[in-house]
């Protein structure tokens, strides 16, 4: 890339195709605060865990930000204590659009274990938030959110 006469790397690819600039780009969360949510948001407080490359705005409006086109890989994962009677859902939020959904409507009192994992193609700045409905247990061993690129 060049920028006023001065070049430099955007990105680097090893010779076997491994993305090695910027370094992987990844992040890992948990979230707090995140209990009896009746509606779709993105609620709670995610407290950043490991961000490599800073791509990851840790908070209330947790949102990752791609440093480079490629596919990435997203996950999401907590126990939901189905208390309320309340459908759980995670889905990610992609530049502010629905994309995807992990879904349980267990109608008892009981715990769930919901998991998420999708992969999705982004360019660069695009921008991804976990969107939940629910009542995931607060505890950081309970609710989490990550990502990788992946190529």
């Amino acid at each position: 890339t060049s920028t006023g006469g001065t070049l430099s790397t955007a990105m680097q690819i090893h010779a076997e195709g491994c993305v090695t600039k910027p370094l992987n780009p990844s992040f890992h969360s948990y979230g707090t605060g995140m209990s009896s949510q009746s509606s779709p948001g993105v609620h709670g407080t995610w407290n950043q865990i490991h961000d490599k490359g800073n791509n990851f705005t840790p908070g209330t409006n947790a949102t990752f930000t791609a440093p480079v086109a490629g596919v990435y890989a997203f996950y999401a994962h907590a126990n939901f204590n189905n208390n309320s009677h309340t459908p759980m859902y995670w889905r990610f939020q992609v530049n502010g659009n629905m994309n995807g959904i992990f879904y349980s409507d267990v109608t008892s009192d009981t715990w769930v274990h919901l998991m998420a994992f999708q992969t999705i193609d982004l360019s660069v700045n695009d921008y991804v938030r976990l969107v939940y409905q629910g009542d995931p247990d607060e505890g950081a061993d309970w609710a989490h959110f990550g990502g990788y690129l992946i190529g």
